[in-house]
């Protein structure tokens, strides 16, 4: 694994269990044992590697979507909703989310591509329902996550499925 990727994965994690705002590039170095320096080598700032890490995992995330794929209706949106679902007993949610929870901190670029990933998932849903419903579901998806944080993994299962009985 490249110190890049290192950098990034740990910089993922971060984001997803602790916030923006909850690391610094010295934290990155400790953990990783390198000199805060050396971070500063491949991110000029904690801007660019948010949006580094946004990059790859935009990418990540729509790859595997493809790959996920059976033509199958009620298939592909449970692979869909697994996807979302395999963070939560880490106490993680998608990066996206927890980016979307702090736009006040973030760039307009970063902002911009994380409202990308949202419009580019209710169009992926869209190929399997009206617009207004692969909305709807998106949302509540979003949202069922989120809670699950708090309420567990079981309550997020069970929205999943309650959504997927309405189709």
């Amino acid at each position: 694994m490249s110190r890049q990727k290192e950098i990034m994965d740990l910089a993922l994690t971060y984001i997803q269990t602790r916030g923006v705002n909850g690391f610094s590039f010295a934290d990155l170095a400790d953990d990783i044992g390198i000199k805060k320096a050396s971070i500063h080598y491949y991110f000029k700032s904690k801007a660019n590697l948010i949006e580094a890490v946004l990059e790859a995992y935009y990418t990540a995330y729509f790859d595997r979507l493809k790959t996920g794929e059976t033509g199958q209706r009620l298939d592909d949106l449970r692979f869909f909703t697994s996807i979302y679902r395999e963070n939560l007993p880490q106490d993680k949610v998608c990066l996206c989310t927890d980016l979307s929870m702090e736009t006040r901190h973030l760039d307009d670029e970063v902002n911009e591509m994380v409202g990308q990933f949202f419009r580019d998932n209710v169009s992926w849903l869209s190929r399997y329902m009206k617009n207004d419903e692969a909305e709807r579901f998106y949302a509540t998806i979003q949202g069922a996550q989120v809670m699950a944080r708090s309420l567990g993994v079981d309550y997020f299962d069970a929205v999943v499925e309650q959504e997927l009985n309405k189709i």
